[in-house]
């Protein structure tokens, strides 16, 4: 909430968000190289986390190949996209930042995460490259140099990292479990 004699925007940014309540760099907080080096540290070990993720997921599915795990790992993440996705809204609604200037305009992750949820419920070539290339296109770009104010266990890096973290989990098990790929044909569809 705000403090007394500050507007919302200035609670925003303590909260680590831009006016558009999405994370964002420059929020009050700690400054300094040192600083700087602890939270980078944990961003490797989120990134760090989701790869194991990936690869384990991965791995199980390979390895058993039951259509029955596949269903259940697919349903798994689409739960856990939704779920980040619920916890975003509540959480921008709760701390009183809700408006249409808040969820729109959507960035490229936004879409990214329709399109793999869509991949995950109704796997099929089309929406899988829309999800491929725009996770990695952008979604891996945001873990990559995250413009977060706040560091773990801040509310706003949890979601911040599983949600993309779970974006790219996703399409990594699309592409080595399900063996979906992309194709050079693939570039004039999504472009």
């Amino acid at each position: 909430e705000a403090a007394p004699g500050e507007d919302g925007a200035g609670a925003q940014r303590r909260a680590g968000l831009d006016v558009h309540g999405r994370p964002c760099a420059g929020a009050q907080g700690t400054t300094g190289s040192a600083a700087e080096a602890r939270e980078r540290a944990t961003d490797r070990r989120a990134l760090a986390l989701m790869a194991g993720v990936a690869a384990g997921v991965v791995a199980v599915v390979r390895r058993w190949r039951a259509p029955a795990l596949t269903r259940a790992v697919r349903a798994a993440l689409v739960v856990v996209l939704a779920a980040s996705w619920a916890v975003w809204v509540f959480f921008i609604y709760r701390q009183g930042w809700g408006s249409i200037g808040t969820l729109v305009p959507m960035n490229l992750c936004d879409w990214a995460a329709i399109a793999v949820t869509v991949t995950l419920l109704l796997p099929n070539q089309y929406s899988y490259e829309l999800c491929y290339f725009w996770a990695f296109g952008g979604t891996l770009q945001a873990l990559a140099t995250p413009a977060l104010a706040l560091d773990f266990p801040s509310p706003t890096f949890v979601i911040f990292f599983t949600l993309h973290g779970g974006v790219i989990v996703s399409v990594l098990f699309l592409t080595f479990g399900l063996r979906l790929r992309p194709w050079v044909s693939s570039l004039p569809r999504v472009v």
